[in-house]
């Protein structure tokens, strides 16, 4: 290649510059024991002088380098701007230029190279161009990879914010500004708490906290404040920012709305539970129009029979059965009443309550009624909860009406009570009929009977354990079951302690 430059011989003139390089000491222990490398080169471009340096940055012995053009090593994009300079330079006498180009390394590849060149030429000492150069690879990758992050950020859909440790906001991309409506001049340097409900500020320390032990957040999802104050959800990654020698200095978040998202899934979650309603109705229509057409149906028969028979015992027997028939359509229709208002939040009258005292007076409205025997196994201490005392009653006397119904006569029926860490239990036992596995998940489902068979025969609704369950959870208890068929069952109802 032609560089266009003015032909000089490296020997005659300048040997003498070079043997007194080569020979003078201080200039080799400056020179040859620095991470930089320094060249000695004549004016038409050849390399008088090399430090042993270079083959630190380029792979060459010094020796391999002395002698030769020092624009044969150029990469092709950036020769003519370079020899450009260098002419210059040659024109500037005592003046320097600094420039950066990539430089052909002795394995193929290219280097990027931070030079200064300084003219000499008039220096009788030196009478050469002094190029001090060192490799800036690396911080070139890391400047083309910074771009390329900052090009990311920039054009990202996502908001992107970082901040100090303190919480003060330092930067605020595009995306940012989109989801939040604040410019960047207007946030940056001020507190991350201006994005935040008040209620989610402890949710911000908390995050803080876990930063600073090393760990990152994903996705997690929470409601950020735009300019306007406009709540929306937002799903943020939070991850640390650190220094070169790994310190933390910041904190950085990257937020995408998810507001439509969110709106989606509560409107399916809306019609799921519409559709869950739909299902709970019909089963309810399904089973109570059976409830109230098997007593409708028995009246209606008893009532021709009325018609058709003078015999007055068999008269009153009929008249007997209207009523309980009567009876029972009404314990049905008092039920659903009760479920109905259950359903939407009923309003207790919470008093403070001995549970012992609670669970004594039913045993004494219920053991006249009973052919079975009625134990109670009390806590020698009071219970105290705090409860609806109707509505309490009224779950714990379905309960124990349960067990009385489902067990024969003569059987046993245990009531005890008890504390439990930070709750008071209830607990009936029976030696009843039992239930089957497969029933038992169902026992708490309104209108549902394990034994359908004895439907007509003891009374019952196949309300009165719906309601229970209702009334305690209501009160922030729970109720469970768990029996063996043929053996009994026993239910346990826990409730929380009022001196916990």
């Amino acid at each position: 290649m032609d560089w266009n430059l003015p032909s000089r011989q490296a020997s005659g003139k300048y040997s003498n510059v070079i043997s007194r390089v080569s020979g003078e000491k201080w200039f080799r222990a400056l020179v040859e024991n620095s991470l930089d490398t320094v060249a000695l080169i004549a004016p038409d471009g050849t390399i008088l002088y090399q430090s042993p340096s270079v083959r630190h940055i380029l792979g060459y012995a010094d020796q391999e380098l002395i002698g030769r053009q020092i624009f044969e090593l150029l990469h092709p994009d950036d020769a003519l701007r370079v020899i450009n300079l260098f002419s210059r330079l040659l024109d500037a006498p005592e003046s320097s230029i600094r420039a950066e180009f990539r430089y052909r390394h002795k394995n193929g590849s290219y280097r990027w190279i931070e030079s200064v060149g300084s003219n000499f030429l008039a220096e009788p000492s030196v009478q050469a161009i002094v190029a001090n150069y060192r490799d800036i690879t690396e911080r070139k990758e890391a400047e083309k990879a910074l771009r390329h992050l900052a090009a990311i950020v920039q054009s990202s859909d996502d908001a992107i914010t970082s901040r100090t440790l303190d919480g003060i906001l330092t930067s605020w991309n595009p995306g940012a500004e989109r989801l939040y409506g604040y410019r960047a001049h207007e946030v940056i340097g001020q507190h991350v708490s201006l994005l935040l409900p008040p209620e989610q500020l402890a949710e911000l320390l908390e995050m803080d906290e876990r930063i600073k032990r090393g760990e990152r957040i994903i996705h997690y999802e929470t409601v950020r404040l735009t300019k306007d104050q406009r709540p929306i959800h937002v799903a943020i990654t939070v991850s640390p920012i650190r220094n070169a020698a790994g310190a933390l200095t910041g904190i950085s978040t990257i937020a995408r709305d998810i507001t439509e998202r969110k709106k989606a899934e509560a409107q399916a979650l809306e019609l799921a539970v519409e559709k869950e309603r739909a299902r709970v109705l019909a089963d309810f229509v399904r089973n109570a129009s059976h409830d109230f057409r098997t007593p409708l149906s028995t009246i209606n028969t008893c009532l021709y029979l009325l018609e058709h028979t003078d015999d007055p015992s068999k008269r009153r027997e009929r008249i007997q059965v209207i009523a309980q028939q009567s009876e029972r359509l009404a314990k049905l229709v008092e039920g659903l009443l009760t479920m109905t208002r259950l359903d939407y939040a009923p309003e207790l009258a919470l008093h403070p309550l001995d549970l012992n005292g609670l669970v004594q007076q039913i045993a004494l409205k219920l053991r006249p009624l009973s052919k079975r025997v009625l134990i109670l196994n009390l806590a020698n201490d009071n219970l105290p909860i705090e409860a609806d005392e109707m509505e309490m009653g009224r779950a714990l006397t379905e309960v124990v009406a349960n067990a009385v119904q489902y067990t024969p006569d003569g059987g046993q029926i245990t009531v005890r009570t008890y504390r439990q860490n930070h709750h008071v239990v209830a607990e009936v036992q029976d030696t009843g009929i039992g239930i089957a596995e497969e029933d038992l998940p169902h026992i708490f489902e309104r209108l549902y009977r394990a034994d359908k068979a004895r439907t007509t025969q003891t009374g019952g609704v196949g309300l009165g354990l719906s309601i229970a369950r209702k009334i305690v959870e209501a009160h922030g208890g729970t109720i469970e079951a768990a029996s063996v068929l043929g053996e009994g069952s026993t239910f346990k109802i826990a409730l929380p302690r009022l001196d916990a």
